[in-house]
């Protein structure tokens, strides 16, 4: 998204990337309803674990038509569900352990 124009910092800076390719997530709320959202996918250096942490990167999300969801990524299976605040538990950005794959499920 940086070579696009986005607002954000150069990679080799920021030391995340935004993919241009929004993902597609299921949730599971407490009430144990499954909500299916559009999240930006951050692809961060694993040697700068917080760099999602970005001021700049914030207010970007949140001027995206996915409202702020964001899926964090260290590794093809480490990475965190990132909650904007208007949908967060607790009204702040808010990270929420996930269960990331890329596997699809088998269809039987």
């Amino acid at each position: 998204m940086w070579l696009m124009g986005a607002p954000i910092s150069r990679p080799d800076k920021s030391h995340y990337v935004v993919d241009m390719m929004p993902d597609h997530v299921a949730v599971t709320t407490d009430e144990g309803k499954v909500e299916h959202v559009t999240a930006a996918q951050i692809w961060c250096d694993p040697n700068y674990p917080n760099a999602h942490r970005d001021p700049a990167l914030y207010k970007f999300l949140l001027s995206l038509p996915i409202e702020g969801f964001a899926i964090v990524r260290w590794s093809q299976s480490k990475g965190i569900m990132l909650i904007p605040p208007h949908s967060s538990p607790t009204g702040k950005w808010y990270e929420m352990p996930s269960n990331v794959t890329d596997k699809l499920p088998e269809v039987s």
